[in-house]
């Protein structure tokens, strides 16, 4: 009995781990900087694909200023020293799913500002996010975000089968106690 246990157990955590990887890891998406406006692409910042895996993937983002590190689950943009953007409609960067192979993105909100200026206006559409800063100023720091998404039909299907191995080490249990 010990022995089933086991396995259904190792079988239950291997679905949560797969269930759990991150929404961007190892995904390619398309770093873009715009001024002043969305119609027109800057070129004084590194446009372009990137792999999101360990490490920074964009440095500088604009200009000499910035760094951003894509991980799992959003980004990081980290100002080493003061920064600040003209007014624009739109001075900032898109990430966008260059191969549709995210999923649909549901929401996009700013964890930490420590970059001791006011908070970028953040938006989003189903393939891509867009941060944008125009007309503020930064002394240095990081501004952390994360970003959600429809989960896939791959990770309901997981969930299922992880509520369904459950009910059976239960229902073996009981029936096991009755004996």
């Amino acid at each position: 009995m010990k022995l089933k246990q086991v396995v259904l157990g190792s079988i239950f955590a291997a679905i949560a781990s797969v269930a759990n990887a991150g929404l961007l890891d190892g995904k390619t998406v398309k770093f873009e900087y715009f001024y002043p406006d969305l119609s027109s692409p800057y070129y004084g910042s590194p446009n372009g694909n990137y792999v999101v895996g360990a490490g920074v993937e964009v440095s500088p983002i604009v200009d000499g200023n910035g760094a951003l590190d894509l991980q799992s689950d959003g980004f990081t943009v980290n100002f080493g020293n003061s920064v600040g953007f003209s007014n624009g409609t739109f001075n900032g960067f898109v990430i966008s799913d260059v191969n549709s192979t995210i999923a649909p993105f549901t929401s996009f909100t700013l964890i930490t500002n420590t970059a001791g200026g006011p908070n970028p206006t953040l938006s989003f559409d189903a393939d891509n996010l867009y941060v944008n800063w125009q007309g503020l100023s930064y002394s240095g720091g990081e501004l952390v975000f994360a970003v959600n998404a429809v989960p896939e039909p791959e990770t309901y299907a997981m969930l299922l089968a992880g509520v369904g191995l459950l009910g059976f080490v239960a229902r073996r249990r009981k029936q096991a106690l009755a004996a």
